[in-house]
């Protein structure tokens, strides 16, 4: 599916921004207000535009980030969507994903405890059942995510991002509006005023309070590239120098780099994964030979995993918003 200019401007212009008003995104195009609602409206119909998200500093309400890959076995269809559906509506999971490779579900789990992470990854092993196969679980100590990547191919525009001030402390109030705007990052003032029965002005002086101090990271969108063309992978890397300079020009290589969409840093297991959207093959090849020969020493490419489909988006999930009320 092919974009025209005035719809990849629309979407350019809200991987910096998913919460722009219309009047402003309205002059940021060159077109009227009416248009780009109906151009927005027909691109989450026709189903690019899946979900315009809000990216919240989990470790701020208390919970670590995992990543947990399985295996599926002896299953058929109906099995099959079973386990994902299940997966699916955990409160406390995220961007699940199936693959085609030796992993059938990846998905991130948040947790505040190891009891706490236990206890959850039991549940899931007795829902699955005889059904799992491998399984390998990754600890994050630090993620970055660069929402407006897919658009630095296909329009060279890059967002700016704020460096997050002083911590303050996070209410209730607070809470609820991070867990309203979690997966519809474009609600507006006015419905976020009828349900948390403040004015329009207070919820804005606490979202830019909270974006302020880091706590909303960005609003973002969440696009099926795959209509756009796009392949994305996961690539796990070893490396002979962890924690050296050269990992530190490494991971500066990969964040600058335009098909780079997130990197995370596991405690254990491999030290880097990245994830990158190519157009086919070569494009992948291409960049695996680049990277080899930018670190010829140090290197090694531990799995490469192709993603199949996106069941659950990478906002955080409700369960992380704990709030009485």
């Amino acid at each position: 599916m092919e974009l025209d200019k005035k719809d990849s401007s629309i979407l350019t212009a809200l991987a910096a921004n998913a919460r722009m008003p219309l009047t402003q995104l309205s002059k940021r195009v060159g077109l009227s207000r009416e248009v780009v609602d109906y151009r927005l409206k027909q691109l989450v119909k026709k189903g690019i535009v899946q979900s315009f998200c809000t990216e919240t500093d989990v470790m701020r309400l208390g919970y670590t980030k995992y990543v947990v890959y399985l295996e599926i076995i002896g299953v058929d269809e109906k099995r099959e969507a079973e386990i994902i559906d299940f997966v699916r509506k955990d409160a406390f999971t995220s961007w699940v994903v199936t693959t085609p490779g030796k992993w059938s579900i990846i998905f991130d789990v948040y947790a505040q405890t190891i009891t706490d992470l236990d206890e959850k990854m039991g549940e899931l092993k007795k829902s699955i059942g005889r059904n799992l196969g491998k399984q390998e679980l990754a600890t994050i100590k630090h993620y970055e995510h660069f929402h407006e990547k897919p658009w630095g191919l296909i329009n060279q525009q890059k967002a700016k991002k704020n460096a997050p001030t002083n911590k303050g402390s996070i209410d209730d109030t607070d809470l609820r509006i991070l867990h309203l705007l979690s997966n519809n990052a474009r609600t507006e003032y006015v419905q976020l005023s009828e349900k948390l029965k403040l004015t329009p002005e207070a919820i804005s002086r606490r979202i830019r309070r909270l974006e302020h101090e880091g706590v909303i990271k960005a609003f973002y969108l969440v696009i099926d590239l795959n209509k756009l063309g796009f392949d994305h992978y996961n690539i796990q890397l070893l490396l002979n120098n962890a924690a050296s300079e050269e990992q530190k020009r490494l991971t500066k290589y990969l964040s600058n780099h335009p098909q780079v969409t997130f990197i995370y840093e596991p405690i254990s297991g491999w030290d880097l994964e990245c994830g990158v959207i190519m157009k086919g093959a070569k494009e992948l090849h291409d960049f695996i030979r680049e990277l080899r020969k930018l670190h010829p020493m140090n290197i090694h490419v531990r799995d490469i995993i192709p993603i199949y489909e996106g069941i659950k988006s990478t906002a955080p999930p409700e369960g992380v918003f704990n709030y009485k009320g």
